[in-house]
């Protein structure tokens, strides 16, 4: 069974390399990049949501509140020194907050430790 990611970026570049690395370590992945699509995709019960801080198309915090309260697993990413982001991403609900580098380097890992495969 395929598994799910949602993902929150505006990023095109950075949409690209998770969509093309998602992909090819077999995941299915939906990006999303505004309040509405990412609110309409959480009905597709992703196994994993990733949200990135540095959107600014939408209230990301608010949007892992969203997510939580629909019990699904969250990873924050961005800029490794902004650790206003950080809190906030934790305070809201994300279960762990991750720098955009290693979304880049160690993506494989991070999806197989939060969807348990």
């Amino acid at each position: 069974m395929t598994k799910k990611l949602l993902v929150l970026v505006d990023d095109a570049m950075m949409a690209v390399r998770l969509q093309d690395s998602a992909e090819k370590l077999g995941y299915q992945i939906v990006l999303a990049g505004d309040e509405r699509q990412f609110v309409a995709s959480l009905e597709e019960a992703p196994d994993l949501v990733l949200v990135d801080t540095s959107v600014v198309s939408a209230d990301w915090p608010r949007l892992v509140q969203v997510a939580k309260a629909q019990q699904r697993t969250v990873v924050a990413f961005g800029n490794h020194m902004d650790m206003a982001a950080r809190d906030t991403a934790l305070a809201a609900g994300a279960e762990t907050m991750v720098a955009n580098a290693a979304i880049a380097t160690d993506l494989e890992h991070i999806l197989r430790k939060h969807t348990a495969g």
